[in-house]
This record gives C-alpha cells, structure tokens and sequence, in this order.
C-alpha cells in the first residue's frame, strides 16, 4: 500500500513538472498607429513590474519583429520606443505553461514637436595639424597671455 501511494505521488509529481517551463520567448511586431506599417530598428525594453529590473532588451529587425528569449515566468512591463513616437507600454505575464508568448502587435503613435529655435556653437582647436605645418592659437591660452614669442614658442612645442 505505502509502495503505490509513493509510486502514484511520484508519478504526480513528474506529470506536474514536465507541464512546466523554466524559460519564456516572448515575441512580437511593432507598427504605425496610423498607417500600420512595420517600423524598423525599434528599442524594446522589458522591465519587471515589482521592481523595474532590467532582465532583457533587444531591438527590432527590418520587419519590425522582435524576440526576447531565456525570460523567466512572472509579471513584466514591455516598453517600445523610438525616436518621433511616443513610447508604447504593455503589461504582460509570462506563464510557465507554454514555453512561446506571443504578444498583439504594438502601435506606436507619432509624436510631431516643434523647436523654437536651434543654436550651433563651434570652437576652432588650439591645435591644428596639416600637411606641411603645425599651426598654434593663442588667443584662447590664458597661460600665454602676456608672455614673449620666444616663450610662447617654447612652451608649445613641449
């Protein structure tokens, strides 16, 4: 009696663990809201929901599909942006009884903004190396200041 109680508890116990997955692939595409075209190149972040940890994150192909693999089961947030559209965030869960999660395709929606204005600052380097000659500014070098050619000369080509 006791040998078929442990007999029918152990066979319980390997039926219940082969139902199970340790790892999810989670899969899906990302597409225009408005022209539902498939967008290229697209961050996709998952987080978990408890904490915000960052377990996986990938990229989208020329089609616009990802895979995320080796994710383990539980409660997740999948984020997708990109740049000129606000970003798309999903709640998902990741079961541990099939080993494929495929998601419904995200929609990201474009974000048109406007700039008031665009300011391009540039410096020219102290040192510029050409050819035939090396050239030295010193009218930004406040340790020249004041000093001598001859010093100044000295002091650049250490």
């Amino acid at each position: 009696m006791r040998k078929t109680c442990f007999l029918i508890f152990s066979l319980l116990i390997a039926m219940t663990s082969r139902g199970q997955v340790r790892f999810v692939i989670i899969s899906g595409a990302v597409r225009g809201k408005t022209d539902k075209a498939a967008i290229p190149y697209v961050n996709i972040v998952l987080k978990t929901a408890k904490d915000s940890a960052f377990p996986a994150g990938t990229v989208t192909n020329e089609e616009g599909r990802f895979s995320l693999a080796g994710i383990a089961p539980g409660n997740y947030t999948l984020q997708a942006s990109f740049i000129g559209y606000e970003t798309a965030v999903q709640v998902l869960f990741a079961g541990s009884l099939s080993e494929f999660l495929d998601i419904p395709a995200l929609e990201l929606q474009k974000n048109t903004t406007l700039l008031q204005a665009v300011v391009i600052t540039g410096e020219q380097a102290d040192v510029s190396a050409k050819i035939d000659k090396k050239v030295y500014s010193l009218a930004d070098n406040l340790s020249q200041a004041g000093a001598r050619c001859c010093k100044t000369c000295r002091t650049c080509r250490e």
